[in-house]
């Protein structure tokens, strides 16, 4: 570590697609020194955005991590930085880099406001308690509206938003930004890269916006700061640096979120965002403890975040590098460590050797000799750990929270071109779903085929043409398919024997179950065993054989959701009882009482919202009624509709042409998953037939 821990800060960059995510990333590089030359989303010539599948659609896939350093009143900070994808079809590299950040920052279209992947990343930051800076982009565009932005904010989210940067100017006229704790202003020059500015008073036309804005800050932090409330009360001045204190503390509790402006793409307000990522956004060491829990008991403790401590990290990310092969990104909460020693992964049991630590920046990698508290790497040498992981420096039975991911919603049979290939592509197949918890391979019992699940057309799409280029697997897909779920309407309880008669020791089990309808999780099971009907040591394989039950519905195959299952009666045989033949009857007897549970078929309905000129508003929403949608809300300004609406993902393969086909390709669209909801008999049928 290159600075103290108190002048670290581990942020993501996070946004819905487009809002200028990457481009900000690049220009904190450049403003901070880490590269010489801003790059282009555009041009392709972006430094995070690495890989050839993200410089050819100009869009983030893989999450990227970098470091780099600022100076600010003498202190020297170093910023750990995870800039993250936007697209909805790899919300899990968000959901992961959020898991081990100490806070984010929040980006903003100008124009576009609050969209549905901002809402999707909030509620992504909120769930991991990470303190929030917005920053609304592209002021400098038409159309764009900073108050419009910050009062959506408000309306939607729960956190108390306050500015404390105004735009000067508006769309192209946006010349500079008005500092409200300060209460100055920075007028940029017409430079080409935004490193020249002026400190100004603060223009006339922006002094009645300033003091609102200020007054409304005061007031907020009143509500926290007994010493900012008194003076509010007395109606005396506020000193700034109380301000920032106060502001600090409230962010980092994660009561208020700070909101910033400008134009990373015209160079303007970037430095601003700096200093307040360093002023407000907490250190590792301002986060004094994180929680772990025990394997089996899930009793919680504390582990001090300090480079004292024993040695404890969790491995959020693992990728395979071309020349160094498989590497996991690590945060380490506590301790200290060095290259070449082992470490124990309690999710495994097992203990492994770290190669070699590296400091990341994008596509590069520097080796260091160690790492420590509140540090962000990559480690080689792990061979049997995967995303999720707990490691640390001895034998424990500890782990952190892991990160929680999305279920995938699209699939495809996958098969290669030259069938002496199949176990190069297992292989390859393998290290992808390595990578990302939300590519799932399984083979069809049925069919005898390989199916890739994934969170959407783009996502499956971008991963084998990585197989065809990265791995030099030619592959053949099927057409992409909805991956559906079985269901249950009914409560069902039933009695089953597993008996097995072969000589000498034989196989006894006996229970009594109950499924019934959870909307709470996928799969639950409660023990109401008494008196020792059943023993201890063979409930786990009555869970296990629940659970093995489930994968396969009744109806066609599908996996089953939203059960519980209740063991409730049963006896065994001192003898001839075992685990095998707990397991095997629970299989057989939750799977007959499935087929008495009136079931039914699951499909996934999507979110869609839709950007149309409002003069093709009746087609738009003609089509979405014809694909089985309905509309949950029609806002429209400057002649331009957004369509809120829900559809099956079933409806929707290439809902873009006919898109672009009916708004003379004017139209845009984004679409996330939202529920699973049952098939409408006449489809279900059609949809059971064809299995």
């Amino acid at each position: 570590m290159e600075v103290a821990i108190s002048n670290l800060r581990n942020i993501g960059i996070v946004a819905h697609i487009d809002a200028g995510k990457t481009t900000t990333t690049e220009r904190i590089l450049y403003y901070t020194g880490r590269i010489f030359r801003m790059g282009e989303v555009h041009e392709g010539t972006t430094t995070m955005d690495w890989l050839e599948d993200e410089r050819k659609r100009g869009i983030t896939i893989q999450s990227a991590v970098t470091s780099c350093f600022w100076q600010l009143q003498k202190r020297k900070f170093q910023i750990n930085i995870i800039d993250t994808p936007g697209h909805v079809d790899f919300t899990a590299e968000v959901e992961r880099s959020l898991r081990v950040l100490d806070g984010c920052v929040v980006v903003f279209c100008g124009v576009g406001g609050v969209e549905p992947q901002s809402e999707t990343v909030w509620r992504q930051a909120t769930k991991y308690k990470v303190p929030i800076i917005a920053f609304v982009n592209k002021l400098d565009r038409v159309g764009s509206d900073f108050e419009k932005v910050v009062k959506e904010m408000k309306e939607n989210f729960p956190q108390k938003i306050v500015p404390i940067a105004l735009p000067v100017g508006r769309e192209k006229d946006f010349r500079g930004i008005v500092d409200v704790v300060e209460g100055s202003a920075r007028i940029y020059a017409d430079s080409v890269d935004g490193s020249k500015w002026t400190e100004t008073e603060i223009p006339p036309e922006m002094t009645s916006a300033y003091y609102a804005s200020r007054s409304e800050l005061i007031e907020v932090l009143s509500e926290t700061d007994d010493e900012i409330l008194e003076k509010y009360v007395e109606n005396k001045e506020v000193p700034s640096e109380l301000i920032k204190k106060a502001l600090r503390e409230a962010t980092i509790k994660k009561g208020v979120v700070p909101v910033i402006c400008g134009s990373a793409f015209k160079n303007k307000g970037i430095q601003f965002l700096l200093d307040g990522i360093c002023e407000y956004l907490p250190s590792p060491a301002d986060i004094p403890t994180t929680t772990i829990f025990d394997v089996e008991t899930l009793e919680p403790r504390e582990v001090e975040n300090s480079e004292n401590g024993d040695f404890w990290a969790l491995v959020f990310k693992i990728v395979t590098d071309q020349f160094l092969g498989k590497l996991s990104y690590i945060r380490v909460y506590s301790g200290r460590f060095f290259s070449g020693r082992r470490l124990y992964n309690t999710n495994r049991g097992k203990t492994e050797k770290i190669d070699r630590i590296f400091s990341v920046h994008a596509d590069k990698k520097e080796a260091v000799k160690q790492m420590a508290a509140g540090d962000i790497v990559a480690v080689g040498g792990l061979k049997q750990t995967k995303t999720g992981d707990t490691l640390c420096s001895q034998k424990q039975t500890s782990v952190f929270e892991p990160p929680t991911f999305p279920e995938p919603v699209i699939c495809q049979a996958i098969e290669p071109e030259s069938p002496s290939q199949i176990d190069v592509l297992a292989t390859a197949l393998s290290k992808i779903s390595d990578e990302d918890p939300t590519f799932i391979v399984k083979n069809d019992p049925v069919t005898g085929e390989s199916v890739i699940y994934g969170m959407g057309e783009l996502h499956l799409e971008v991963n084998v043409a990585r197989l065809q280029r990265d791995f030099k697997v030619p592959v053949k897909v099927s057409k992409p398919k909805v991956r559906y779920k079985e269901g249950i309407t009914k409560e069902v309880e039933l009695e089953g024997k597993y008996v097995k008669q072969t000589g000498g020791h034989g196989q006894y089990a006996h229970i009594v179950v109950k499924i019934v309808r959870n909307e709470n999780a996928n799969f639950e099971f409660e023990n109401r065993i008494k008196g020792g009907a059943i023993p201890s040591q063979f409930i786990p394989a009555v869970e296990e054989g629940a659970r093995i039950a489930l994968d396969t519905g009744p109806l066609a195959g599908f996996p089953v959701s939203n059960v519980k299952v209740v063991l409730l009666d049963g006896s065994f045989h001192e003898v001839d009882s075992s685990d095998l033949a707990f397991r095997l009857c629970a299989i057989e007897t939750v799977g007959k009482a499935l087929k008495k549970a009136a079931p039914i078929l699951l499909e996934p309905i999507m979110f869609v919202e839709i950007h149309t000129p409002t003069q093709f508003l009746g087609d738009v929403l003609g089509d979405i009624n014809s694909r089985r949608g309905t509309c949950g809300g029609l806002t429209t300004e400057n002649n331009l509709t957004t369509i809120k609406a829900f559809a099956p993902l079933a409806e929707m393969f290439g809902y873009a042409t006919t898109l672009r086909s009916l708004t003379q390709g004017r139209g845009s669209y984004v679409m996330e998953p939202h529920s699973y909801e049952a098939v409408p008999t006449n489809i279900a049928d059609k949809v059971i037939g064809k299995i």
